[in-house]
């Protein structure tokens, strides 16, 4: 039985790991840990713009440590956006990524990670090539409680690629503070993204945004999302809300740690 108890205690905290979207469009540098298995359970996503445009999106998603400091992602986003007086609702594309924590923090250094991903075409509102993007992200906690983060990313295509995908930027930089509420299992933070949107080359983009997460149970947490959206065509509000599992602990002890 004491053999769980270190796999539980890590659960217990993964709450913390903020995955891109849920609730930030900016996060940390900390990969799941080694054959860990974490499901995103269809993250929902509404945005309305000051033209009175609404969008609906929703992504689900599985994170799976296979390799020590590694995190290997797999996401289906749908999106549902206007198209005359009707919707449509459609697959846009199948989101690949991997996500490297090159130093893990310490008093001297912060956490830093590379990411790569790749959005691959799928679905009618999907890109019409596949969109590879490359990132850095920096993570640095004060008094283990507060943390911030740090996140650089760029797409290696053109406009031309870009579908009815939401949230595609050309680049994009960010920053985002959270404040860790251990005992109840809390956490809210804030954020702020400066991009420039793969389908508008020139215009930037502003994002200021709030969120939180809680814990459920060792293995189940929450989390809601709100900002704001300022220049180029996203030019309005939206909302998140999201739930995520991780299993695979009992896995993990009999394989090594990180």
């Amino acid at each position: 039985m004491g053999l769980l108890l270190p796999a539980l205690a890590h659960a217990q905290t993964d709450f913390r790991n903020l995955d891109r979207g849920r609730p930030f469009a900016i996060e940390d540098a900390i990969p799941i840990e080694r054959w860990g298995l974490e499901l995103q359970a269809a993250p929902l996503r509404l945005e309305r713009s000051k033209l009175g445009v609404t969008e609906w999106g929703f992504e689900p998603a599985v994170a799976v440590g296979f390799l020590p400091r590694t995190e290997f992602e797999l996401g289906l986003p749908f999106i549902v956006v206007p198209n005359g007086a009707t919707r449509t609702a459609s697959l846009a594309g199948v989101d690949l990524g991997v996500l490297h924590q090159l130093t893990a923090e310490s008093e001297a250094l912060p956490a830093l990670a590379l990411r790569g991903s790749v959005l691959v075409p799928a679905g009618v509102l999907g890109p019409t090539q596949a969109i590879p993007q490359v990132g850095v992200l920096l993570t640095r906690s004060f008094d283990n409680a507060v943390r911030v983060h740090a996140n650089a990313e760029a797409a290696l295509a053109s406009g031309t690629a870009i579908g009815g995908s939401l949230d595609v930027h050309r680049w994009s930089v960010g920053m985002a503070l959270d404040r860790t509420f251990v005992v109840r299992s809390f956490l809210v933070g804030v954020e702020w993204m400066l991009s420039e949107p793969l389908s508008q080359p020139g215009k930037q983009e502003l994002t200021l945004g709030a969120g939180a997460r809680w814990q459920l149970d060792p293995r189940w947490w929450l989390d809601v999302g709100a900002g704001q959206h300022t220049g180029a065509s996203h030019d309005g509000w939206y909302l998140t809300a999201g739930a995520s599992v991780a299993i695979g602990w009992r896995l993990g002890l009999n394989r090594g740690g990180r």
